[in-house]
């Protein structure tokens, strides 16, 4: 390697990294992808006496490209001939949005509420299928054992 344009960049994780100034290359590949010195590079540009950091930049960064773009004024234009368009009034929406946070959309129990007990249980029971008269009961309570309710909405005492 000669020492002046490349370097060997060891970071405080031990992770070592290739630079080559006259290439513009970096082993992370940063400087590759975007032409701008990555941290690796600056710290090598910056290790060898007599180096600038525009001199690594790409032209379109420099100061001079940035004066040249900026040393006429733009053209005016006139649009004092334009005509309005006929619905040129411009509302905000109409939408609201409310302060706080936001109500939780719940189920009123109105909508849903159907036959309770051994009324639910005849109302939703579906023959088994095996052309014997037995009825299939969705569910059943785990206290009492009865048909058409749960545990939690058993009467029976809890044990």
């Amino acid at each position: 390697m000669r020492s002046d344009i490349e370097g060997l960049v060891r970071q405080q994780n031990d992770n070592v990294y290739t630079v080559n100034l006259d290439n513009r290359i970096c082993s992370c590949t940063v400087f590759q992808e975007n032409g701008i010195p990555c941290g690796h590079a600056v710290t090598v540009i910056f290790a060898r006496d007599g180096r600038n950091l525009n001199d690594y930049m790409p032209d379109v960064l420099s100061v001079e490209t940035w004066k040249k773009t900026y040393s006429s004024n733009f053209p005016l234009i006139d649009i004092s001939d334009l005509e309005p368009l006929p619905l040129s009034e411009c509302h905000p929406p109409l939408t609201r949005v409310l302060r706080g946070r936001p109500k939780k959309e719940r189920f009123r129990k109105e909508d849903i509420r159907g036959p309770r007990g051994e009324a639910a249980a005849q109302a939703m029971a579906e023959p088994a299928g095996d052309g014997d008269d037995e009825v299939w009961v969705p569910y059943h309570c785990g206290t009492c054992g009865g048909r058409g309710h749960s545990a939690l909405t058993c009467r029976q005492p809890h044990t």
